[in-house]
């Protein structure tokens, strides 16, 4: 039974044409309103309309009968005939409804259902149709029963009723039912008006926000595009920039290998300093390169245990970690919904830090924590080295910023740059807490959207 159900009204929704209307204004809704109308008045007909055409047939009211099965036929074609204009289903509709009110009113007057008929076509007409038309049909009822108290006046007809026989007693009920008619047209169309601009408004809104997102689409995919064309040149570049730098290494080398014991200290001091330039700049290019890669797997996310991803950073740093005697703990770290790659480059860049900025002859103290708070995950990397004056807080973040000389403390400057992009792109903050010779303590948030 409901399989049938929705193939019929399925079937009244096509024929109609609103079954797959993309563009839903108001005049959309003004037929769909109609459309399901339909759906549901045609099997209703034969409740209302049958009773009454057994009692019309029974009394021996031939022009009620036919009424009746001129109404049940009417709209029968409205909602079933194929290929027949949404205008003029709706015409067929409201004029069979006119019809229909006349008789009832004409022969058997206000005793029967002829006004509310009547009445119903006001509200109808202004549901399925234009607002522009919302003053016809309250006029039209309003002729309609000035018409037909004419005619009981002039003796053309007589109602059913006796107590209705008279001109003045039949205007006294009809009043009401023109007052009514024209109250809904003032209230209905206001409403409709109303509906029309919240449709119109949404409309333009989601036309807007679809303009929006196809321009950062665009955006997007330029971005990507352009991202992708600097990491293939920053990768040439290093490269055709290496071979040179590794030219003149080499040569270096050879010279100080081969001439070292004819030429004065200076000469060899110059060496020194060629070789140390040409590596220290490899060195930057290599870094340089690391930080325009930075962020490309950030996008690939995984469940990470965040204890395991410093327990590999340990291992690739053992070399630096033994030597220095550095003892580093761990506290209970949580699992989080990341990209595993990225998680293990900031953790490598922060612990080689804690280990490397320490003072002379001092054992590096690390200590790692994790706590979560609200809808994020604060970790902590704690040292105990030379610390950070809180005027170069900030400035440590940028790229090349460097505070220590290179005779004590080797590197390029980029290492916090590479963690404040990673932090950046989790959508995190870092930041720095410490005094200047009381170690420091590096903190950054992570969104918890995982375990």
């Amino acid at each position: 039974m409901t399989q049938w159900w929705q193939q019929y009204r399925h079937g009244v929704l096509r024929r109609c044409g609103v079954d797959d209307q993309s563009k839903k204004d108001i005049h959309y809704w003004r037929s769909k309103l109609f459309a399901e109308n339909l759906v549901f008045l045609f099997p209703l007909c034969f409740t209302a309309v049958v009773p009454g055409m057994l009692y019309a047939i029974y009394k021996g009211s031939v022009v009620v009968s036919a009424m009746d099965v001129m109404v049940l036929l009417s709209m029968g074609v409205a909602t079933l005939m194929e290929n027949l204009a949404l205008r003029w289903r709706k015409i067929l509709f409201l004029s069979t409804t006119y019809f229909a009110s006349i008789i009832l009113l004409a022969f058997i007057g206000l005793q029967g259902p002829g006004q509310i008929y009547l009445l119903s076509c006001s509200i109808f007409g202004l549901l399925f149709t234009n607002n522009k038309y919302r003053f016809w049909y309250p006029t039209l009822n309003t002729v309609i029963l000035l018409g037909m108290t004419l005619a009981i006046h002039f003796g053309y007809t007589t109602p059913a009723n006796p107590e209705q026989a008279t001109a003045t007693a039949w205007l006294v009920v009809v009043s009401n039912t023109i007052f009514l008619s024209f109250l809904f047209a003032i209230l209905l169309s206001w409403l409709v008006g109303q509906l029309n601009k919240h449709i119109s408004t949404q409309e333009q809104l989601t036309q807007k926000l679809s303009d929006e997102r196809n321009n950062l689409e665009k955006t997007l995919n330029k971005l990507e595009v352009k991202s992708a064309d600097m990491e293939q040149f920053a990768y040439f570049a290093s490269h055709d920039l290496r071979e040179p730098l590794r030219m003149v290494t080499a040569f270096m080398q050879q010279l100080k290998t081969k001439y070292s014991q004819q030429l004065d200290e200076k000469a060899n001091t110059y060496i020194h300093f060629a070789t140390d330039g040409a590596r220290r700049m490899e060195q930057l290019i290599d870094d340089l390169l690391q930080y325009s890669r930075t962020g490309r797997s950030i996008h690939e996310r995984e469940l990470v245990p965040v204890a395991e991803v410093i327990t590999e950073v340990t291992m690739l740093l053992r070399s630096a970690i033994q030597e220095s005697g550095a003892q580093i703990a761990i506290e209970q770290m949580p699992v989080l919904h990341a990209s595993k790659t990225e998680l293990r480059l900031l953790f490598q860049n922060l612990i080689s830090n804690a280990i490397k900025y320490q003072p002379q002859g001092q054992l590096p103290q690390i200590h790692i924590t994790a706590r979560q708070a609200a809808d994020e995950w604060l970790f902590t990397v704690t040292d105990n080295g030379i610390g950070i004056a809180p005027e170069n807080q900030d400035r440590i973040f940028q790229l090349f910023q460097r505070l220590q000389s290179r005779q004590h403390y080797p590197g390029s400057g980029i290492g916090l740059a590479i963690c404040k992009k990673i932090i950046d792109m989790m959508h995190g903050r870092i930041w720095v807490e410490s005094a200047e010779g009381r170690g420091a303590s590096f903190c950054f948030t992570i969104p918890s959207d995982a375990r």
